[in-house]
């Protein structure tokens, strides 16, 4: 069985986005070091900030808001 962090580093930035775009929620920037989405954290989908960013390095998410 896999522990959260071993699955938190198998998940490629496709597989982010594969799963997020499920939820209606599509990338707003991205380069090689991290992508930017909406903060669909805490806010409705439509109604956020592009504050919610997915680091490709640590496959985290921090959000800015």
């Amino acid at each position: 069985m896999l522990t959260f962090k071993e699955l938190r580093e198998r998940l490629e930035p496709a597989d982010i986005k594969k799963i997020l775009r499920q939820y209606g929620i599509e990338p707003h920037y991205e380069n090689k070091n991290y992508i930017i989405y909406e903060t669909c954290c805490h806010n409705p989908i439509g109604h956020g900030s592009h504050k919610l960013y997915y680091y490709t390095n640590t496959h985290m998410f921090k959000c800015y808001t």
